[in-house]
């Protein structure tokens, strides 16, 4: 029973995605901010390790709170930003068909897709930031000791970013050029987040 539910809600959402053409709005912001988080974290974990006061519990709740922060900003940013954009779409059609378009299933669809979006959006960077403290959290809990528990934040790191990249150059067949760049661009931007502040 709860599998067709959660069946029909995934065509119905495609199916609104599709009307609304958000798609390739979503995946894009899906990318952005995984990366935004990833650096935050980054650049967190080697300051604090730079300064010798990297701890585990230190380097958990500061990536986090830097991607909760990402999170508040990202979804208020793209949901108002979002929101207008559709708007103007649907006043621009209803313009044409010379008809009201609210309650409509183009209505709903920009409405949706207007959420998904935000929700994408703000998601995606404390995803990346939560993925890549997983080390420290076993380090917290004693798996792992803090040094391991770096090396493991860089690798799980850099493997996101790979990751992302990859993602990213897909859709134009070039996947493992975008992952390379990925790497090589996330760690300059580290660098010189470690560096600048």
């Amino acid at each position: 029973m709860m599998i067709e539910v959660l069946g029909r809600l995934r065509k119905r959402l495609k199916r609104y995605i599709s009307i609304s053409g958000a798609d390739e709005i979503i995946r894009r912001y899906a990318v952005i901010n995984s990366f935004d988080g990833l650096i935050a974290a980054f650049g967190i974990v080697n300051g604090l390790s730079l300064s010798g006061n990297l701890r585990s519990e230190l380097a958990v709740i500061s990536c986090m709170s830097s991607g909760i922060s990402m999170a508040l900003s990202g979804f208020l940013g793209v949901y108002m930003s979002e929101k207008a954009e559709r708007e103007a779409d649907i006043k621009e059609l209803e313009r044409h068909l010379v008809s009201s378009l609210r309650g409509t299933e183009i209505d709903r669809a920009m409405r949706v897709s207007v959420l998904l979006a935000a929700l994408i959006d703000s998601l995606s960077p404390l995803l990346s930031a939560f993925t890549v403290t997983i080390p420290f959290i076993l380090s917290m809990y004693g798996v792992l000791t803090v040094e391991q528990a770096y090396y493991g934040f860089m690798v799980s790191s850099v493997a996101l970013l790979a990751s992302l990249g990859y993602a990213m150059g897909r859709r134009s067949g070039r996947g493992l050029r975008y992952s390379a760049l990925m790497v090589l661009i996330g760690i300059i931007v580290a660098v010189l987040k470690i560096f600048v502040g």
